[in-house]
């Protein structure tokens, strides 16, 4: 009995669900023609953009942003169930998509004329006015006409190039692949201005911590209105979603928009309620004071609150720019204080004429360096890679440095195993990060080689019996690379890294001894080079380094490093260097 009561009890809520989602249809107004469409076609394919954030991308293959809601609330409304097309590779294919009828509806999309020769749109559901973004130090713009000339990047396929390659043929395109990749293109300096709407870029600046960035003019273009897009062979869908749109209550549609757009805008005054006092108010001065004092005290008025906020403006205009001075000035002092601490190229050429240097930071400071030293029966070269970009990885060099210094001079230690145990002891320690309230968790990689050089009458000296020096290496998940007759051999450090809070303080390194002999070359390096990627995202590859060196090691120092460079450079591209960026060779020959 018990069993025939839960089945009826599970079949009448089911069915009052279907119920309750069946009576909303009239509720937004469908016909009898429009409501027979929903039943014939209850599942529609919705294409959407996959990098277009705050509006519609995709994270982790699940879909998100402000289309996501209004998707879900339409669909709803209608008692409809959608699929999400998310195999896609860029929104020119979500269009191609729509061409064929393999996509019934478009989730956010912009009216444009050739969109519109196969596809219906509906009322927008969000508007936003599209600005001209420039760097803070460019200069003056005041409208598209002022772009002639003059870079600007676009996303092909999105709008708003659309609707100013022919208004503005002047303008020259710098195309690139997403909204995000825009603001990167004028931050960087790739691209003199970019076009989007404010929510956009108030989104991405705040993200990616564009300062640099400015909203110079706006672009005298319509505001970027965001609506559907239905296959224009079904011309009742178009209604149906129309109807559906406009059931959105103000609620719904304020709450989607404090959910994405928090605390991007600065939402604008409530006027009708500010105008509604005005005229009660300045209706009672008119009755008491007449009509010409009441205008006189107006326009007096509004032109205070003018001048107010100019003021206003103008004070916080001046105290960013001052704060971002002295940030800066600060920032190119450090740099200055970093360069102190390298090797000075000249002394090194004096006990090592057959090298070079590559020292290309990706910030004005950073955590990559190297060091040198030199003594009556060799030389020391170390490379350093220590743990992040700009102003925390120079801290980490500056400490890195100070105790290298303290082990190799101070202490008179040549071995380069032992100077990396103690060198990880010093730098675990010093950020007290062998305790467990340590707060920081730092360190770095390092490759060093002891060589002798001896000297006797100001030319190479070496009494070992075979009659060539050797050098010694260890390193911290660092290689050496040798390359001797054509061939290259790597010599691998230790899978250990130093300083960090796992880093095991009585761990001994191992030394490597390899023989210096006429010919041989070696190098050492970050690895900046072989992570860097292109605009595919391929690696430049450690297969690769060792093909170059193979290839460039007879050749003089100059053109080695030259050749080098060029081989970076035409694999980065216009990619955006990320990484560790320095790239340290050192070069011997015997």
């Amino acid at each position: 009995m018990n069993l025939k009561f839960l089945i009826v009890t599970a079949l009448l809520c089911v069915g009052n669900v279907v119920f309750a989602q069946e009576n909303r249809l009239p509720e937004i107004g469908l016909s009898a023609e429009e409501y027979s469409f929903l039943k014939q076609h209850h599942t529609l394919r919705v294409g959407v953009g996959i990098a277009w954030p705050p509006f519609q991308y995709l994270e982790n293959g699940e879909f998100k942003g402000m289309a996501s809601d209004y998707i879900d609330i339409v669909s709803e409304r209608l008692g409809i169930r959608v699929e999400i097309v998310k195999n896609i590779s860029s929104f020119q294919q979500v269009l191609e998509m729509a061409q064929k009828r393999e996509i019934d509806v478009l989730g956010c999309v912009t009216e444009t004329p050739d969109r519109k020769e196969y596809m219906d749109f509906t009322i927008p559901y969000f508007s936003s006015p599209v600005v001209i973004i420039t760097a803070k130090d460019a200069p003056l713009v005041g409208g598209l006409a002022d772009l002639s000339h003059k870079k600007a990047a676009f996303v092909k396929t999105l709008a708003d190039y659309s609707r100013v390659k022919d208004s503005y043929p002047l303008i020259v395109p710098y195309f690139v692949n997403t909204p995000a990749e825009k603001l990167e293109a004028v931050s960087f300096g790739k691209a003199d201005a970019c076009i989007e709407n404010l929510a956009v870029t108030s989104y991405f600046i705040h993200k990616y911590n564009l300062q640099n960035l400015k909203v110079a003019a706006k672009s005298g273009l319509p505001g970027t209105e965001l609506a559907f897009a239905s296959r224009n062979d079904w011309p009742l869908l178009c209604g149906i979603f129309n109807k559906a749109i406009k059931s959105i209550s103000k609620e719904e549609h304020d709450a989607i928009y404090m959910k994405w757009l928090p605390v991007r805008f600065e939402y604008k005054a409530d006027w009708s309620e500010i105008i509604k006092w005005l005229i009660l108010i300045f209706s009672a001065f008119a009755i008491i004071l007449g009509t010409t004092l009441f205008c006189n005290r107006k326009l007096s008025a509004e032109i205070s609150v003018r001048k107010q906020v100019e003021k206003a403006l103008q004070t916080s205009k001046e105290t960013a720019e001052a704060a971002n001075k002295k940030i800066m000035e600060s920032i190119n002092y450090a740099k200055l204080i970093q360069r102190s601490l390298l090797a000075n190229i000249d002394v090194v050429k004096s006990y090592l004429p057959n090298s070079f240097f590559i020292w290309e930071p990706r910030d004005i400071v950073g955590g990559d360096i190297f060091f040198t030293e030199s003594f009556e029966d060799g030389f020391i070269v170390a490379v350093i890679d220590c743990t992040g970009h700009g102003v925390p990885g120079a801290f980490m060099t500056m400490i890195a440095i100070s105790a290298l210094r303290r082990i190799i001079r101070d202490d008179g230690c040549h071995d380069p195993a032992k100077i990396l145990k103690r060198l990880n002891f010093i730098v675990k320690t010093t950020l007290h990060q062998d305790k467990a309230y340590a707060i920081s968790d730092d360190g770095l990689d390092i490759g060093i080689c002891f060589a002798e050089i001896g000297s006797r009458n100001q030319k190479p000296y070496f009494p070992q019996k075979s009659g060539f020096p050797t050098l010694t290496f260890a390193g911290a998940k660092m290689p050496l690379y040798c390359v001797d007759k054509g061939q290259v051999c790597v010599i691998k450090g230790d899978k250990k890294s130093i300083g960090y809070k796992c880093s095991d303080p009585d761990f001994s390194f191992t030394n490597h001894t390899v023989t210096i002999q006429k010919g041989i070359c070696f190098y050492m390096a970050t690895d900046g080079f072989a992570d860097q990627l292109d605009i595919g995202d391929r690696r430049f590859g450690s297969r690769r380094l060792r093909n170059l060196l193979k290839e460039i090691a007879h050749l003089p120092f100059e053109k080695q490093r030259e050749m080098i460079m060029e081989a970076f450079e035409a694999h980065k591209g216009n990619r955006q260097r990320r990484g560790l960026q320095l790239l340290e060779l050192y070069y011997y020959f015997l």
